[in-house]
């Protein structure tokens, strides 16, 4: 057995010699359901475990998928085996759709990303932000006069978009004299 590929040649090397490659290759068959058969399977299974039906398509299997992507790529052989019991109760815990790109490779790559727009919607619809500001008076100069331009010209700019809900805390420090 020969390759130039410099990736495989610990492989190569560690073939014995006299195995006939040719008779092994000629005899081995790998054979995979579709697609569509193994993912009805699962999404049948996940539904005989106790998982909503209407939350397998675009809740459970995107996160199954996940979540055997995120355990197979860890070291410690034993950090990567899961019980049914624990899988499917994480799986059930679940409320967010999990994007990766795993998930991303999925024939319902559109559902996904549409509910997760939508549980993310409720949050990304509000326009509301908390500042604060931490004012020490005995670094401005004329502070009487000066903070009064200060609070005019922060709301001034803040009230332009009149959807925004801002709420402004002014702290200010007493420094001892």
């Amino acid at each position: 057995m020969k390759s130039k590929d410099k990736a495989l040649a610990k492989h190569v090397e560690a073939v014995p010699t006299g195995v006939d490659l040719d008779g092994f290759l000629g005899r081995f068959t790998m054979e995979f359901d579709c697609y569509d058969e193994i993912v009805k399977r699962v999404g049948e299974e996940l539904e005989a475990n106790g998982m909503p039906s209407g939350e397998i398509e675009t809740l459970a299997y995107p996160n199954a998928i996940h979540k055997i992507a995120s355990l197979s790529v860890k070291h410690n052989v034993t950090e990567r085996q899961i019980t049914k019991k624990d899988f499917l109760s994480n799986l059930m815990a679940i409320r967010k759709t999990a994007i990766s790109r795993w998930t991303l490779a999925l024939k319902t790559r559109e559902k996904l990303l549409q509910a997760r727009r939508k549980q993310l919607k409720i949050h990304l619809d509000k326009n509301s932000r908390l500042r604060y500001f931490v004012i020490d008076p005995s670094n401005i100069k004329d502070f009487d006069s000066e903070i009064v331009l200060l609070f005019l010209t922060t709301l001034a700019s803040i009230t332009l978009s009149l959807h925004t809900s801002t709420h402004l805390s002014y702290v200010f420090m007493q420094t001892e004299t």
